[in-house]
């Protein structure tokens, strides 16, 4: 059984080993993320080379070689082999997380599917039993959060914020209904940010204190 986890990566220090286009994958989310990435591969895919040319990713042009898994807080095995990943993984310390690509069961964590808005993250995994149903719900994800929905999502952040130090709390729960109502969202969709902040002051007024 699974525990969902969001982790903040920002300068962790993190090993992928593997050069090829699942590796690439894993560490261009991996940079999204800002963590400190090195790769350990002997070759590289081209955009995973240009990284390393300049400067924004650490390699280690060889094969894995025992005790390179020291040091991490987290590593990435994206290697064919089993039985090589087997042997990555028993390399690596007890305290370091390893996530194996393809065989997610074998590793201390998975990587879930992603669909993200801005402040708005959301992640679906089902265990491995069918990755394309995973990949069908966030399809259906992307049509129901139209790329908008990042502007509406720090709408919410910053009017949130606002009621929070302005409004008794006794009274917040029910602006915050308010500015989850159909209409406000659809201001914030439409484009008409201005009108929305507008309509959550004449609001504000009725419960500022």
């Amino acid at each position: 059984m699974w525990y969902p986890i969001h982790v903040k990566l920002t300068k962790k220090s993190v090993l992928v080993v593997g050069g090829g286009p699942t590796a690439e994958r894993k560490i261009m989310r991996l940079r999204q993320a800002g963590a400190a990435i090195t790769v350990v591969s002997p070759m590289l895919t081209p955009a995973l080379e240009q990284l390393c040319s300049a400067g924004e990713l650490s390699s280690i042009q060889r094969h894995y070689q025992s005790g390179d898994g020291t040091g991490y807080e987290l590593v990435f095995i994206a290697v064919n082999d089993p039985n090589t990943r087997q042997h990555i993984h028993e390399d690596c310390p007890e305290t370091t997380w390893v996530n194996i690509a393809d065989d997610g069961g074998a590793g201390d964590f998975i990587t879930p599917g992603m669909f993200q808005r801005g402040r708005l993250l959301m992640t679906v995994s089902t265990d491995g039993a069918s990755p394309k149903l995973a990949q069908k719900i966030i399809n259906s994800w992307e049509k129901q959060y139209p790329s908008m929905y990042e502007d509406y999502v720090e709408f919410l952040r910053e009017s949130r914020a606002f009621l929070k130090k302005y409004v008794a709390p006794d009274k917040q729960s029910e602006l915050l209904a308010w500015l989850l109502e159909e209409e406000v969202e659809a201001r914030v969709l439409s484009g008409d940010r201005q009108g929305a902040d507008q309509a959550f002051q004449e609001q504000l007024a009725k419960y500022r204190r």
